[in-house]
């Protein structure tokens, strides 16, 4: 299997773990959780609390879906000494590890990531999930994948379109430095991504049994 494909497909799986029930990130919430209050102001006490677990759990409501994430792994965190509560949100962003050697049908997540390290200082094998959102009818034109795919395609000119796997592979032919695109369409999901020559690859997801869209971004040799 080849290096993108490899990216491809665990990225896909990842994106199973998170939504599914088989992950902490995804476990229901408990609902005495109280509300959070001015979660992301700074602590500008003349004696700031102490920074608190960094595992302790937040309640992420986005939708009709309730998450559980721990305040690590929130991307744009609240306040470092803030306790446990319920953030209402129109996103979700969040940032984990994930070690491609570990069985994926087993939910397993390196939990190991402390979040330290962004842009190229960052673990190879980091997932940015930069947005999942709710949608009533049809995902944002940003988040659509089949709006990229299809504007990928009617602009192919020297470049060329083939299946790998499942997976649709787009080499546009726009430049000689251009990337790769992959496309995959079943009748639940559908994803989009585009990887660049520089190792990082963009996916944009549709979960439409779900109504949840997602902005995803990591490595091409994530998961080797």
């Amino acid at each position: 299997m080849t290096r993108l494909h490899k990216t491809i497909m665990t990225l896909l799986c990842t994106m199973a773990l998170i939504i599914s029930g088989s992950t902490v990130l995804a476990q229901p919430a408990s609902g005495r959780i109280p509300q959070c209050v001015d979660a992301f102001e700074p602590d500008l006490t003349p004696n700031p609390a102490p920074a608190l677990n960094p595992r302790r759990i937040f309640a992420v409501v986005l939708g009709p879906y309730e998450f559980s994430v721990p305040w690590v792994f929130l991307s744009g965190r609240p306040r470092a000494n803030l306790h446990s509560c319920e953030l209402g949100v129109n996103k979700l962003a969040i940032q984990f590890r994930f070690n491609g050697k570990v069985s994926i049908p087993t939910g397993e997540i390196d939990y190991s990531y402390d979040g330290v390290g962004f842009g190229n200082e960052a673990p190879s094998d980091l997932v940015e999930l930069q947005a999942l959102q709710f949608y009533d009818r049809a995902p944002q034109d940003y988040f659509d994948p089949s709006l990229r795919y299809r504007n990928t395609i009617r602009a192919v000119t020297a470049g060329s379109v083939k299946v790998i796997d499942g997976l649709e592979e787009i080499k546009p032919g726009w430049t000689v430095t251009e990337g790769t695109r992959w496309h995959l369409a079943t009748d639940d999901t559908e994803v989009f991504i585009s990887c660049d020559l520089i190792d990082l690859c963009t996916g944009f997801l549709n979960l439409r049994d779900l109504h949840l869209s997602a902005h995803i971004t990591l490595k091409q040799h994530f998961g080797e």
